[in-house]
Parts: structure tokens; sequence; C-alpha cells
């Protein structure tokens, strides 16, 4: 694979991992919801914290990306919008 292909096929898979974790977070939530309603407050806050730690996470990739799309388009600018504006593979 060259240079291209491999920054082509990182950049998918940040956007994929990107919208697990968001799923993830989405799917944790129902647990916090489902412990408060059911009065255990332990559980509920312990998916709470893992919910929080799952946006840290997911705000790293977001800023992982941004910061990786910024060098793409510094030193790649005759592709790079390409890869950039494309989206995941369809």
């Amino acid at each position: 694979m060259g240079e291209r292909e491999l920054i082509e096929s990182a950049r998918n898979r940040l956007r994929k991992a990107e919208t697990l974790i968001a799923l993830a977070i989405k799917d944790v939530s129902g647990v916090v919801k489902v412990n408060s309603e059911a009065g255990r407050a332990d559980l509920a806050n312990a998916a709470f914290t893992a919910q929080a730690k799952l946006e840290i996470a997911g705000g790293g990739l977001k800023l992982a990306h941004a910061e990786g799309t910024a060098i793409l388009l510094a030193n790649w600018p005759d592709w790079s919008a390409e890869v950039v504006t494309r989206g995941p593979p369809r």
C-alpha cells in the first residue's frame, strides 16, 4: 500500500471508531437511565462514569481527526481535500 492509501485507510478507521464510540455512549446512557429508574444509584453512577470516560475518549478521537486533517491539508494540498471531503467508503 502506498502513502495515500495508508492515510485513507487510517482516516476511514478513525471515522469508524468515532461512530462506534458514539454508539457505545448512547448504549451506556441507556444503562444509566435503566438503573436510575430502578433506584440503583450505585450502578447508575458507575455507568455514568463509564459514559463520561467514553465521551473523553470520543473527544480525543475527534481532536486527533481534526489535527490529522490539518496535517493532510498542509502537506498534501494536491489530493488531501478529496480524501477529507469524500467521507467513509460506500
